[in-house]
């Protein structure tokens, strides 16, 4: 059996030489081979969201009498060079709730006498 390679075996019958050939799956227990699979596609990496650049504050602050009101805007600058409309989005603050409120619309209303801030989170 010198110079047969692994897998194979020889075998005298009537005076004649048999090879035979063994095939075994590999690793597998001899089941069939599974198919091929196909490999996923690349993906296109994915660009980060633009970052925000700036906050403003839009409409009328100056006003003067009791119950006048005013629809204030607040605008998103990014980085990409868009803006956002996101007054409704966030927290609008008075500084004295006794002469102005906003609701969480935006709405600025004067309820009292004096001066406050307005601001926007």
């Amino acid at each position: 059996m010198k110079g047969r390679s692994a897998g194979q075996s020889s075998r005298i019958v009537g005076g004649a030489a048999v090879t035979l050939l063994l095939v075994l799956g590999a690793c597998d227990g001899g089941r069939a081979p599974s198919p091929p699979t196909t490999p996923p596609a690349p993906t296109t990496p994915t660009a980060p969201p633009p970052a925000l650049t700036g906050l403003s504050i839009s409409g009328n602050l100056t006003l003067m009498a009791i119950g006048e009101t005013s629809q204030l805007t607040a605008t998103a600058s990014f980085s990409d060079n868009t803006t956002k409309d996101v007054t409704a989005g966030g927290n609008w603050r008075t500084g004295d709730a006794t002469v102005v409120t906003v609701n969480p619309g935006g709405l600025l209303t004067v309820v009292g006498f004096g001066v406050s801030d307005v601001s926007f989170t």
